[in-house]
C-alpha cells in the first residue's frame, strides 16, 4: 500500500496546469475513482452544473470513475449526513473545491470530516482540497469568513 497524499490547491484546480499533479496523485495512490464533494458550492444555483463540469473534467482528463458525495445543507437529516460521511470514508480520492469556505464549514460542522478525510489518507488514498475548500483545512477557521 502506498502512502496517502493530501493535495492543497489555491485556485485553478481544473486548469491545464494541474494535470501533472492529478496524474501523479492517481498513480501514487493507485486510484481509479474520485469522489466529488459538493458541499462548498451546494448553495449556488448552478451547483448541479458545477458537479457535472467537475465530473467531466476527471473522467475526460484522467479516465477515472466519478462519484458524488452530496451534502448541500447544514440542516440535512442524520441519515443523509451518515451516508455522506460513509461515502467520504470509503473513497480512493476525495475532491472538494470551489464555492464558499464558510458555507462548507457550516455544512461539515460536527460531522467528523477531519476524521473521515484522515481515514482516506491513512488507507493510502488521496484528498484534494482546492480553492474554497482549501481554506477549511485550518485548525482555527472562522465560519464567519
Amino acid at each position: 500500500m502506498s502512502e496517502g497524499l493530501i493535495v492543497i490547491i489555491g485556485s485553478g484546480e481544473l486548469g491545464p496546469s494541474m494535470k501533472t499533479t492529478y496524474r501523479h496523485l492517481f498513480e501514487h495512490v493507485a486510484a481509479s475513482s474520485v469522489t466529488i464533494l459538493d458541499s462548498p458550492y451546494g448553495f449556488q444555483e448552478n451547483a448541479d452544473e458545477l458537479t457535472t463540469r467537475i465530473e467531466k473534467h476527471f473522467r475526460d482528463s484522467f479516465g477515472v470513475k466519478t462519484k458524488v458525495a452530496s451534502l448541500r445543507w447544514a440542516d440535512a437529516k442524520g441519515v443523509e449526513r451518515r451516508r455522506f460521511l460513509e461515502s467520504v470514508e470509503q473513497s480512493e480520492v476525495v475532491f472538494a473545491g470551489p464555492g464558499s469556505p464558510s458555507y462548507a464549514i457550516r455544512v461539515w460542522s460536527g460531522l467528523g470530516m477531519r476524521e473521515a478525510l484522515s481515514k482516506v489518507v491513512d488507507r493510502g488514498g488521496g484528498v484534494v482540497m482546492a480553492s474554497a475548500a482549501a481554506v477549511t483545512l485550518g485548525a482555527k477557521v472562522d465560519p464567519g469568513l
